[in-house]
């Protein structure tokens, strides 16, 4: 589930952030681009291919019943035969790692700042026009959520590329909360 939200939550930021930058930096060329349906459209595809990207998380782990030899039993999980094999596990982590933070963190940077500066840029546009208002107060708000999340999401980058703090744990409980690896 993390790995899911995380990975969700990003990308639609990231479509956002996109979608803002076209309309303040190139409004006119991308007014034709840009709907509500489109919009919609985009969220949907973003849910289903990042939801799907992390089902190899959720199949991270089985339950097992463990038999103590003395006619007592008790459950445990292990890994699927899936995660044992270590090369799916390099290739997979590193996928997500990208795509749940690096790649995300690179976009909204670049996005933030281009509308930062093309913000800067047009102190010409009337204040008093309120369409323009309100698309500069969205811009902005915006903008506050790209850094907001990028300094939020950093650690997890950090983390991930670096097979730092959550992996020497031995508990499985721990791994599968915050998606250790092995």
């Amino acid at each position: 589930m993390f790995n899911a939200a995380v990975c969700v939550s990003a990308w639609l930021i990231v479509t956002l952030a996109i979608e803002r930058y076209l309309l303040v930096c190139w409004p006119t060329r991308t007014r034709n681009l840009t709907s509500a349906a489109r919009s919609r459209a985009v969220a949907g595809a973003v849910i289903l291919v990042m939801s799907l990207m992390a089902v190899p998380s959720a199949l991270r782990y089985r339950t097992v019943r463990v038999d103590d030899g003395n006619g007592t039993w008790h459950m445990d999980v292990e890994l699927t035969k899936l995660w044992r094999v270590d090369a799916f596990v390099v290739c997979y982590n590193w996928t997500q790692s990208l795509l749940r933070s690096i790649v995300p963190v690179v976009i909204l940077i670049f996005t933030g700042i281009a509308i930062v500066v093309a913000l800067r840029r047009r102190p010409s546009l009337r204040v008093d026009d309120r369409k323009v208002a309100v698309r500069r107060r969205i811009a902005v708000m915006l903008v506050i959520v790209v850094v907001v999340f990028v300094v939020c999401i950093i650690p997890d980058a950090v983390m991930s590329a670096l097979y730092l703090g959550y992996t020497e744990s031995d508990s499985f409980l721990v791994k599968a909360i915050r998606g250790g690896r092995r």
